[in-house]
């Protein structure tokens, strides 16, 4: 397989996906600009025919996306423990890499975090004050330091004047605290008419606040355990025993306090006194209007269908550890490991060690082959790229379907794939054998089961959600078809024969299920 094409097929899809979500959503013209520049360093090298163009693309890809990338995901989950010290840090690091986009105020901007978090309210300020007077960093410093205070009607009153409540959907922080907001102020008439207007990225904050507002404590839980889990203990804690005192069960939310004497982190502190000095009174549902009271079921039911298709990215270790998926790939790469003796892209070694080999009759064991080739790789590239699948969508099929559906699906596929193999490609003309290895079959079987799964709950509940999965995957499956079709030595029989054999498998499945079952848990466990 060669890896220079690879290279060129991921940093071009790469840039070409986020210059299209940085320009016309997000209007980041600093990072439009990066995204531009690589793509050109691409198209440059395969217009003069440079040697290897995508490992060049690379080398531009990494320092100026790549490392940008990695140290914003390290800054955002620093931020969502409040460990505000450790994204100052990362802040200054991101702001030298790429100084553009309003990158170079986070640093001031954490520094006031962190200042607010170990009770120096005025340090705080004056780091607010060193940012832009227009800046959302600097009225989100005000914000929170109104929020240590558990000034909430401030808080509202601050957004609704610099915002606006018409333009509040704009701008996710914004909103996220308004809608903290009027929650603590116990305005649940006015939290339930907001989440018709809450934007997608703001989608699970929100869910937080309606299920911890309105005492339902299992939802609760289940978004801190799953999409909310890097939030941290401290937070979990403080919005369950919010939980349960709009349930009516103050004992529990007692409890869960009590837990949290001592703790070091100045928010929980202030919410844990407020907890405690002015606890919630249980929701009344009957306080709202019928036409409220149903929007609110809709939310609530649309949120549970949420966590029950959880989308691939949103899948959380703590909500359900990807076991199986860990198994196969230790069992992929254990195989690789014994390769290495003999040489991992040495056609005789893999023979000796499993491979399948086209025609059957050259072999004495062909169809036990079926079944060891799928756990073989030619070379470290192949088992990355077959293994990056792997992990992206062996997780989402094991959180939607559970572990043992989903061993047989990537099975079924593997062999049936493997059996194609040995049916079809041993009809050609040439001479020399064909050597397969490779989890590629299992892969695109997981592939087609997930779209297979998607496409069948989708045609019985209509969900939106459920229609957006279905085009990204589809989308997914387009490329994959691209790639094989341009790659060399890439075997697209056998990956459409895992395609369809997982599609088949999974609308199998789905159909048998009776349309109530639930999907977010695993039935067989």
């Amino acid at each position: 397989m060669e890896l220079d094409l690879i290279l060129c097929w991921l940093v071009g899809i790469s840039s070409g996906a986020s210059l299209f979500r940085t320009g016309l959503r997000q209007r980041a013209w600093g990072w439009v600009g990066v995204h531009l520049f690589i793509l050109a360093v691409l198209g440059a090298g395969l217009l003069f025919a440079l040697p290897r163009p995508g490992t060049i693309a690379l080398v531009a890809w990494a320092p100026l996306v790549g490392a940008p990338l990695l140290i914003g995901r390290l800054l955002a989950r620093a931020g969502a423990r409040a460990d505000f010290r450790a994204a100052l840090r990362l802040s200054r690091v991101l702001a030298v890499l790429h100084p553009l986009d309003g990158l170079r105020e986070q640093p001031p901007y954490f520094a006031a975090l962190d200042r607010i978090q170990r009770g120096d309210l005025e340090a705080a300020r004056r780091e607010a004050e060193s940012l832009p007077a227009a800046s959302p960093l600097r009225r989100f410093v005000l914000v929170q330091l109104l929020r240590i205070e558990g000034r909430w009607a401030d808080t509202a009153a601050l957004l609704e004047r610099e915002v606006g409540l018409a333009r509040l959907p704009g701008d996710v922080d914004a909103f996220i605290m308004y809608a903290r907001a009027i929650g603590e102020l116990g305005r649940d008439a006015d939290l339930v008419d907001l989440a018709a207007r809450c934007p997608p990225s703001a989608r699970p904050s929100l869910a937080l606040f309606v299920a911890a507002f309105t005492g339902r404590v299992e939802l609760a839980t289940t978004l801190m355990d799953g999409p909310l889990a890097p939030f941290g203990d401290a937070s979990r804690a403080l919005w369950l025993a919010t939980a349960h005192q709009r349930a009516g069960e103050p004992d529990a939310a007692s409890a869960i306090l009590d837990r949290l004497d001592g703790s070091g982190d100045a928010y929980v502190r202030a919410t844990l006194r407020v907890r405690r000095e002015t606890p919630f009174a249980p929701f009344d549902p009957a306080a709202l209007s019928e036409d409220r009271r149903a929007a609110l079921d809709a939310l609530v039911a649309g949120l549970h269908d949420e966590l029950r298709y959880p989308a691939p990215g949103n899948l959380s270790a703590r909500r359900r550890p990807a076991v199986l998926t860990g198994a196969l790939g230790v069992a992929n790469l254990g195989a690789f490991l014994l390769e290495l003796r003999g040489g991992s892209t040495d056609l005789e070694n893999l023979i000796a060690l499993g491979a399948l080999v086209v025609p059957p009759e050259l072999v004495d064991d062909a169809w036990r082959r079926v079944l060891t080739a799928g756990f073989l790789h030619f070379g470290a590239t192949h088992l990355a790229l077959n293994m990056a699948g792997l992990w992206f969508l062996g997780r989402y099929v094991e959180a939607v379907w559970g572990r043992f559906r989903m061993l047989a699906c990537y099975l079924a596929a593997t062999l049936g794939a493997n059996v194609v193999g040995l049916l079809i490609l041993g009809g050609g003309d040439s001479p020399d054998p064909i050597v397969i290895v490779g989890a590629s079959g299992g892969v695109m079987g997981l592939l087609g089961a997930s779209v297979g799964f998607i496409a069948v709950e989708w045609r019985r509940r209509r969900l939106p959600l459920l229609r957006r999965q279905l085009a990204a995957f589809g989308l997914l499956l387009a490329l994959q078809i691209v790639f094989d079709l341009s790659t060399p030595r890439v075997s697209s029989t056998l990956h459409l024969a895992g395609l369809l054999i997982g599609m088949l498998v999974a609308v199998g499945l789905a159909l048998l299920a009776r349309p109530g079952d639930e999907t977010d848990g695993p039935p067989d466990r």
